[in-house]
């Protein structure tokens, strides 16, 4: 395998045809073997990363597909905001159609824009989300609610995890 760094792991899939590169509990670029042996790289959203070589989109082995992979998603844009304080980070993702929250190296959950301005809030394992503003139907007055409400989702599901009491508990 490249050298990627310790922070990605590639998860070889398809009978070796097919390579993710993950960042935490994301997948965030694949590597995928084409005709002669040679590599394609995609990124995130699965959007095809040229190898720099005039409009050849095929590399010569799978590591330097990889490596083009992980330089794609260092090279994406982030933000943080200023409602959920600098530890968390937001990636927006035109060619998903959704705005990602996370923490370090995990994945919290995204919002997705609705008809009105509105948005939904989802888990990273598109769960919906549901909050006392946005009781049954996981509609958020604006991104900035979508996010906090995946914020919170993620702050109550790591409290079950070291069980301790959720905060309506104390």
């Amino acid at each position: 395998m490249p050298a990627l760094s310790d922070a990605f792991q590639v998860e070889m899939r398809k009978d070796d045809s097919t390579r993710g590169l993950w960042w935490g509990n994301q997948e965030v670029g694949i590597a995928e073997r084409c005709a002669g042996d040679r590599w394609a790289a995609s990124g995130r959203d699965g959007e095809s990363l040229l190898n720099g070589q005039a409009d050849d989109h095929l590399f010569a082995d799978s590591d330097n597909a990889l490596i083009r992979a992980r330089d794609a998603w260092r090279a994406r844009p982030v933000r943080v905001s200023e409602i959920l304080s600098d530890d968390y980070w937001i990636e927006d993702r035109p060619l998903g159609g959704v705005t990602s929250l996370w923490l370090g190296r995990i994945h919290l959950g995204y919002v997705r824009p609705k008809m009105n301005g509105m948005y939904l809030a989802y888990t990273t394992d598109d769960k919906p989300i549901h909050t006392d503003d946005a009781v049954k139907y996981n509609v958020y007055a604006d991104q900035d609610q979508g996010l906090k409400a995946v914020q919170h989702a993620w702050r109550t599901h790591l409290r079950r995890i070291l069980r301790l009491p959720l905060a309506h508990d104390q």
